[in-house]
C-alpha cells in the first residue's frame, strides 16, 4: 500500500506567483505569510524566491525581471524555462487576493510540517534509549515552530501596540487591575525595584556560602504564591526547583519562617506548648493551600526544567520559577564557562518565552574573601564566570552580611560597622531598568529570614 500524498495545492501555489508577477507590491503582503520553503512544488519555491530577493534590492518583478533573476543564479532550466515561467500567468490570478492564496500554500505547508514532524516523534518514541524530557521539550518547541510565521506575529507598530498597553496603564490607576509584579515584601526593596520583579526576566541572587541567599529566594517565591492567592481569581503557581537542598530542607525552612520558631526547635518539639502545637499544625494548614510546587532533583539540566515547567504549564499558570542553584544546571560541557553560559541563556530563554519571573541563585567565588581592605563585600566581578551571567540578567541582588564575617574572626574592629549588626545588605548590582542601590534589610539568624529594619520578629 502507498503512501497518501501529502497536501498540496498547486492551483494555490501558481496563483500566488502569478499574482505577484502582475503585481509587484502584492509581495509586500505576502511575505510576513509564506517563504520559500512552503511550496510543494520545488520550482515554484524557486521562482517565489526569486521574486522576494528583487523585491529586496527594490526592483521590479515581472515575468521578464524574474526570468532574467533565475538565469543570473542558474536556476532558470530548473523551473523549465522561459515556458515554465510564463505558464504561472495561465490561471489568470487576481493579485488582490494574493493574501488569501498565500495562507491556503502556508496552512498545507504547516500540515506537511506536522506529518514529517509527527513521524520523527513516532520513531523516537519507539526509540528506547531516547531521553524522555529532551523528547517531550522538543515535542513543544517544534509544534510552536510548525504554525505558519503570520499567525504568532510579534512585530507590533506603535498604534497596534499602544493602545491596550494604555487602557492596561489607566486600569491600574484606577485600581481595577494590580501592577503585575512579584513583590519581595521588603518595603525599601520593592520601592528601588519599581514594585518587585517583572514577568520574562532573569533575576540572579548571588552570595557566598551561609549568606541566606536559599532562604532569601524561597521566601519571596512563597511570598510570590501569597501575592497571587490573594489578588488572582485563580492561583498562580511560583515552582521551585532546588538541585542544592532536598525537599524537606526546603520544608523546614519554609515552616520556621512562616511559625517564627527555628526549626531546630520545630524538629525536637522541646520547649513548645500544646498552644504553638496547635498554632504551628493551624499555619503548617494554610501552608497547604498556597499554589507552590517543589522539585529536588540533583542537576537538573535546562531543557528537562523546560519541559517539566511547559508540561505543568499545560493545566495551571505559573508566575514564578526559583532554580537554586545555577552553577548545578546538569547541562552538558567539558568548558564551565561554556557550560555556565549557555544555562544563563537557557534561562533568560525560559523566563521570556513562559512569561515568568525566573529567580536564579549564584555562588560567587572565593576572590570576595580575599579584599579584606573592602570588608568582603562583593561586586559583580565576583560572579562566576561573569560576563554571561551579566549580560543575559535584567536584575543582580548579592546578598552581603557584616555579622558573618565578624563571626568568624575575618574582620577587625576598625572594619566593623555599629549599623551593620543584625542587619543584610541587599546589594542591586544591575537592573536593567532601573537604580542600582544597597538596600539595608533585617536577618534574623535563627529563622535565617529576612525582615524589613522597623520588623525584625515574625
Amino acid at each position: 500500500m502507498s503512501a497518501p500524498t501529502p497536501p498540496h495545492d498547486l492551483d494555490a501555489e501558481q496563483a500566488l506567483i502569478g499574482s505577484l508577477l502582475l503585481d509587484r507590491e502584492a509581495i509586500i503582503s505576502v511575505l510576513p505569510l509564506v517563504d520559500d520553503r512552503d511550496f510543494y512544488r520545488a520550482k515554484h519555491g524557486l521562482i517565489f524566491r526569486a521574486v522576494a530577493d528583487l523585491a529586496a534590492r527594490r526592483e521590479p518583478a515581472d515575468l521578464i525581471t524574474v526570468t532574467a533573476e533565475l538565469d543570473r543564479t542558474g536556476k532558470l532550466d530548473h523551473v523549465g524555462g522561459h515556458a515554465g515561467v510564463g505558464e504561472l500567468l495561465a490561471l489568470l490570478p487576481t493579485a488582490v487576493h494574493a493574501p488569501y492564496y498565500a495562507s491556503i500554500v502556508a496552512d498545507l505547508a504547516a500540515k506537511r510540517r506536522l506529518i514529517a514532524f509527527g513521524s520523527d516523534l513516532v520513531r523516537r518514541g519507539y526509540d528506547r534509549d531516547s531521553d524522555l524530557a529532551a523528547v517531550l521539550s522538543d515535542a513543544r518547541a517544534g509544534l510552536n515552530g510548525i504554525e505558519r510565521p503570520g499567525s504568532h506575529d510579534r512585530l507590533r507598530t506603535f498604534a497596534e501596540a499602544l493602545p491596550p498597553f494604555a487602557e492596561r496603564m489607566e486600569a491600574m490607576w484606577n485600581g481595577d487591575i494590580l501592577p503585575d509584579l512579584v513583590p519581595t515584601k521588603l518595603v525599601d526593596l520593592d520601592r528601588a525595584l519599581g514594585g518587585g520583579f517583572q514577568r520574562g526576566h532573569l533575576v540572579i541572587v548571588a552570595a557566598r556560602p551561609s549568606m541566606g541567599k536559599t532562604a532569601f529566594a524561597v521566601d519571596i517565591a512563597k511570598k510570590s504564591a501569597e501575592y497571587y492567592l490573594a489578588t488572582m481569581r485563580e492561583p498562580h503557581w511560583t515552582l521551585i526547583f532546588s538541585a542544592e537542598m532536598t525537599l524537606d530542607g526546603l520544608l523546614w525552612r519554609a515552616v520556621a519562617e512562616t511559625t517564627g520558631i527555628p526549626a531546630a526547635q520545630l524538629q525536637h518539639g522541646h520547649g513548645l506548648t500544646q498552644t504553638q502545637k496547635e498554632r504551628i499544625m493551624e499555619q503548617i494548614a494554610w501552608m497547604m493551600t498556597l499554589p507552590i510546587a517543589i522539585d529536588d532533583s540533583s542537576q537538573p539540566s535546562t531543557r528537562w526544567m523546560r519541559a517539566k515547567l511547559e508540561r505543568f504549564m499545560a493545566d495551571r499558570p505559573v508566575r514564578t520559577v526559583l532554580f537554586d542553584y545555577l552553577e548545578q544546571a546538569g547541562n552538558d560541557d567539558a568548558d564551565e564557562v561554556k557550560r555556565v553560559s549557555k544555562i544563563a541563556a537557557d534561562l533568560k530563554s525560559i523566563a521570556k518565552d513562559t512569561d515568568t519571573t525566573m529567580i536564579a541563585l549564584s555562588q560567587l567565588n572565593r576572590a570576595v574573601e580575599s579584599r579584606k581592605e573592602t570588608a568582603f563585600v562583593p561586586t559583580m566581578a565576583d560572579l562566576r564566570w561573569s560576563g554571561r551571567i551579566e549580560q543575559e540578567a535584567d536584575l543582580i541582588l548579592m546578598l552581603y552580611r557584616q555579622d558573618y564575617y565578624a563571626h568568624k574572626g575575618m574582620l577587625t574592629a576598625e572594619h566593623v560597622k555599629p549599623e551593620k549588626v543584625g542587619t543584610c545588605d541587599v546589594i542591586i548590582a544591575k537592573q536593567r531598568d532601573g537604580i542600582t542601590p544597597t538596600i539595608p534589610v533585617a536577618f534574623v539568624p535563627e529563622l535565617t529570614a529576612f525582615r524589613n529594619l522597623d520588623r525584625r520578629t515574625a
